[in-house]
C-alpha cells in the first residue's frame, strides 16, 4: 500500500532516492542497524499538510507504523514530527 492513495509505495522510494530523502521504511531499518533508541522522522513533503485533520494524522500514522515495522521499535519510541513539536530528551 501506498502512502496516501495517489502515491504508490514504488514512487514515494523512487522519489527519495531522486532527492537524497529517506523513506520511512529506510530510515527505520537504518535506526535498527545501528541500534538507536528513538526514531523521530522530519522534513516531509509539502502533499502532506501536517495538520490536525483525520487525514493528514492518518498520513502520519501509516508512516510512523511503516518506520515501527522497519526498525523493531516499540510505538512509543517513533515519532512522525510536526512544526513545533515537542519532544522530551532524556538526560540517560
Amino acid at each position: 500500500s501506498g502512502i496516501d492513495k495517489d502515491t504508490t509505495k514504488k514512487e514515494v522510494m523512487r522519489d527519495a532516492q531522486i532527492h537524497g530523502h529517506s523513506t520511512p521504511t529506510i530510515a527505520g531499518a537504518f535506526a535498527k542497524q545501528i541500534g538507536a533508541k528513538r526514531l523521530v522522522l522530519n522534513h516531509f513533503s509539502s502533499r502532506y499538510k501536517g495538520d490536525q485533520s483525520l487525514e493528514s494524522i492518518s498520513i502520519m500514522t501509516r508512516i510512523e507504523q511503516e518506520a515501527i515495522k522497519a526498525s523493531g521499535l516499540p510505538q512509543d519510541k517513533v515519532a512522525a514530527a510536526w512544526d513545533f513539536m515537542v519532544l522530551p530528551v532524556p538526560q540517560n
